[in-house]
């Protein structure tokens, strides 16, 4: 969500390009974080089963936090590239830690209609920030 409000909403982009004087490197601002969210989910989820939950989510959120940290004080485009990606790296964990606390908290007899349903319900989600979006500008 965090990813979605940054990149689309049209607002932070032109001010972080202004103060990096980065117009080449403003594509890498939403796709470092998408590539390595993208890229890590299923690493998280083998982690998710070798260790403690509670471990690899905690490490998911530290990632995600100290990532969020180095975009806040970052001094260049590179180095809110590189936090960009490292947050993303633990949105990927903490997608999938979440997925596997809501997949556990479901009796057996539902299994085959949460399936169905919360993918639907994510891109309800989604289709209504994007509906928020429109109506906010």
């Amino acid at each position: 969500m965090l990813d979605h409000m940054l990149t689309n909403s049209g607002q932070a982009i032109p001010q972080i390009t202004d103060e990096f004087h980065s117009l080449p490197d403003v594509g890498w601002y939403g796709s470092a974080y998408t590539l390595t969210c993208c890229s890590f989910q299923l690493l998280f989820g083998k982690l998710y089963t070798l260790y403690a939950v509670k471990a690899v989510m905690l490490t998911s959120v530290l990632l995600f936090e100290l990532g969020s940290v180095l975009c806040g004080a970052a001094p260049s485009s590179a180095a809110f590239i590189i936090g960009r990606a490292i947050a993303g790296v633990g949105a990927a964990g903490i997608f999938a830690g979440c997925d596997l606390a809501t997949s556990q908290k479901i009796v057996e007899e539902w299994h085959d209609a949460a399936a169905y349903v919360f993918p639907h319900l994510k891109r309800s989600q989604a289709q209504l920030q994007f509906i928020c979006d429109i109506e906010g500008e």
